[in-house]
Formats: structure tokens, sequence, C-alpha cells
């Protein structure tokens, strides 16, 4: 082996950091980042006024937004348990929650009814 280190991580190269903008180049700075709709970090007392886009520039609304449905309990405390997760479709998911709803089931009184249904078990 050879005394000189194959690479040399002792030794980093020497980079000045850039230089501070002058306060023409700083305020036009600020104007195209103001126009680009980038809001300031600075402190409100050191700002002018607060700057908001105006509408013309936001956004858009997505489509709305599906939300869960609210669950109600009625989970048996003596009974010991087995939790099962089933990640899906928020439209599927909240379908399966209203057909519990709408009948009076449990999650997993629903599940052993539609079990029973696939298996030709249904009363």
């Amino acid at each position: 082996m050879s005394d000189s280190p194959r690479f040399k991580f002792a030794t980093k190269p020497v980079v000045a950091p850039p230089p501070e903008p002058t306060p023409e180049q700083a305020a036009k700075l600020d104007e195209v980042a103001r126009q680009a709709g980038f809001q300031s970090r600075q402190p409100a007392n050191d700002l002018e006024k607060p700057v908001i886009p105006p509408p013309e520039r936001r956004a858009a609304p997505a489509a709305p937004l599906l939300t869960p449905k609210k669950r109600v309990s009625r989970r048996d405390p003596d009974m010991p348990s087995h939790q099962v997760y089933v990640k899906g479709p928020m439209d599927q998911v909240n379908r399966f929650v209203t057909y519990c709803d709408d009948n009076r089931l449990t999650y997993i009184d629903a599940i052993v009814q539609l079990l029973d249904m696939a298996e030709g078990k249904s009363k």
C-alpha cells in the first residue's frame, strides 16, 4: 500500500459565500417573488404591508374531497377481538359504513352477513 491516501478528504476546496445583493437587487428580487406568489418569511414588523396574492393567481379548488363517514361504536367489551385493517377507495368504504348504519350492524356483523350470503348460508 502507498502512504499517500487515494482520496484526500482532509483537504476541502475553499468556496467563498455568494456576495450579498445590493438593496436595489434585493428589492427587485422581492418584487419578482411577490409576482410569482411567494410570501415573505420576514417578521411582520419588517414588512411594509402583508402580501396577499390577487384572486386571479390563486389555484382553482380541486374536486370536492370525500370525507370518511363517522362510525358508531357497537363493540361487545367482553368478547376477545382481533383487529383487521382494510384500506380501500373512500366511496366504497363509505358505502360499507352506510350499509352498516342503515341495517344497524356492527362492522363484524355486516362482514359475517356478507360472508354468509357469499357462501349461500343467507337467512
